[in-house]
């Protein structure tokens, strides 16, 4: 009877360790999983800001032969263009997936971001003119 008493005291007094470490272990995942999600979205914002747009801005430059009609074409191909955010990425190996998916979403957010801006700069800057100069000889 003394042996089963003793084996519940220590049942008891482990599980009271387990539920006390489990519970510690809580509190402090989602503060980390924040952290490092917080930090693979500013790493991968500030990994976009390299990313060259000359090929869109071109590609704006091209749709605005056909005046502000080309917006329709070159924004929403610039919006749903393929992103590689893990070639960048790849400079950090050990990161966790928190941080790749954050960096990942950051860097694919702030790259369409700027292939749209770049594109539809160059398209104003081609289909304004032509628009000007379609309506100045245009017949009345």
């Amino acid at each position: 009877m003394m042996k089963a008493v003793k084996f519940v005291r220590v049942l008891s007094v482990a599980v009271t360790i387990l539920c006390a470490t489990t519970s510690g272990l809580q509190s402090q995942a989602p503060s980390d999983t924040t952290a490092l999600a917080q930090s693979g979205a500013r790493d991968g914002a500030e990994a976009a800001k390299s990313v060259s747009t000359g090929g869109w801005f071109a590609g704006g430059l091209a749709s605005g032969l056909i005046g502000p009609w080309g917006l329709l074409i070159v924004v929403p191909t610039a919006n749903g263009s393929t992103i590689a955010p893990r070639s960048v990425r790849s400079a950090k190996p050990d990161s966790t997936w928190v941080y790749a998916e954050a960096f990942d979403r950051a860097f694919a957010k702030r790259v369409r971001q700027k292939r749209r801006t770049a594109a539809f700069t160059g398209n104003l800057i081609i289909s304004v003119p032509v628009v000007i100069f379609a309506a100045a000889f245009s017949d009345r």
